[in-house]
């Protein structure tokens, strides 16, 4: 297995050999997702949206509510591995996940960085930086309802509302 450093964590720059595990399956991946996370030690919130991909980045994008099996699952997989993984200790990062053809969720890679998508949940009250300054967030309105697809530039383009933090 290879892993990424999470300072160089585009391309292949840095990759650290792990000779002692393997990959032992090829995942038939039928559905792709990105959760944002921030957890501070005790409560796991999760951004989740299930992503089509192209070219390798985020082309297609559904937001998913936080009451979603992929929510559930995140916060679960955070609280379980929490303790023993340094990368999710209390902060800021965001998980990929993968589910295969028979429903099964595999976890892919995780860093603990802001995802470079991650401003189409500002909608839904993910401003990183009021997270990460401990300032409440306003959760806005918009167009982007949860279980619908949108291309990624629709969010960018979306320039009708605007984030505020509320000190």
């Amino acid at each position: 297995a290879f892993i990424k450093p999470n300072k160089a964590s585009a391309g292949s720059k840095g990759l650290e050999l792990k000779g002692d595990v393997c990959v032992s399956q090829v995942i038939d991946i039928r559905r792709e997702f990105v959760a944002d996370v921030f957890y501070d030690g005790n409560y796991v919130n999760v951004f989740p949206r299930e992503v089509k991909l192209r070219s390798g980045y985020d082309k297609l994008i559904r937001l998913l509510p936080p009451s979603s099996r992929i929510s559930r699952e995140v916060r679960k997989f955070v609280e379980c591995v929490s303790s023993q993984v340094e990368l999710f200790a209390p902060g800021i990062f965001h998980i990929q996940l993968a589910e295969d053809t028979n429903g099964d969720l595999f976890y892919i890679e995780a860093s603990r960085r802001i995802s470079g998508t991650s401003l189409v949940n500002l909608a839904n009250g993910f401003n990183p930086f009021c997270f990460m300054n401990r300032v409440k967030t306003d959760v806005i309105v918009t167009r982007f309802e949860d279980g619908e697809w949108f291309r990624y530039e629709d969010f960018v383009l979306d320039i009708e509302n605007e984030i505020r933090c509320i000190v």
